[in-house]
């Protein structure tokens, strides 16, 4: 199939598993585990084909937040927290 058309059939199969979820629920757990099976084995092929990175692990030394992105929070140590920085 041209790459075209394979573009158009992944996007009518993540269109099916999106949207359509009561499909699956009334075909049963076995046959979504397969659908499921599938959807994640194009991920795989789709990142082996196109490449793909990580992105960076959400530590201090790789959050960078300017003063206008920080707001009222700037100033303070909120920001050094993890969970926070990442709600920023």
């Amino acid at each position: 199939m041209p790459p075209s058309s394979m573009s158009d059939l992944f996007a009518f199969i993540t269109q099916l598993m999106t949207q359509h979820a009561d499909i699956f629920e009334t075909m049963g757990s076995h046959m979504f585990r397969g659908f499921a099976v599938i959807l994640i084995a194009w991920c795989v092929v789709t990142v082996l084909a196109r490449g793909g990175s990580l992105p960076p692990a959400p530590v201090p030394r790789n959050l960078k937040f300017s003063p206008e992105s920080l707001g009222w929070l700037n100033g303070t140590g909120w920001p050094s927290f993890t969970a926070i920085a990442l709600l920023v």
